[in-house]
């Protein structure tokens, strides 16, 4: 608006100047730009939280994959089979179905049951 000009709209804002008594209009547009970059703040807030939680649940996620198999292992410690019976019995654990089949089953049955994944009972 030219300075001086007294017709306001509905949306502007006027601000006196005592001084040189004449107004400052602040258009709306610029308090409407404002507050679009504060919307867009929060929602780049909001999609930053979104994408840390994901993250998180998929880091808790894959370090819970681990644990299993180190039950395994420490179970498959206590067979105390040969090492080439070792290491191709963990290569059978690696496989979830029959990790979880392993795990449970008493300590007792593991051995049988693992000879016979090898083919070897």
């Amino acid at each position: 608006m030219i300075e001086g000009d007294t017709e306001l709209l509905d949306d502007d804002f006027s601000m006196g100047n005592k001084r040189t008594r004449t107004n400052t209009v602040i258009p709306s547009t610029s308090r409407h730009l404002a507050k679009n970059r504060s919307n867009i703040g929060l929602a780049l807030v909001g999609a930053v939280e979104t994408i840390a939680s994901a993250i998180t649940e998929y880091a808790n996620k894959r370090s819970g994959e681990h644990q299993p198999m180190l039950k395994c292992v420490e179970a498959l410690d206590e067979l105390e089979l040969d090492d080439s019976v070792y290491y191709k019995v963990l290569q059978i654990l690696e496989i979830g179905a029959k990790r979880e089949t392993f795990m449970a089953l008493g300590p007792l049955s593991r051995e049988g049951w693992l000879l016979a994944e090898l083919g070897q009972e």
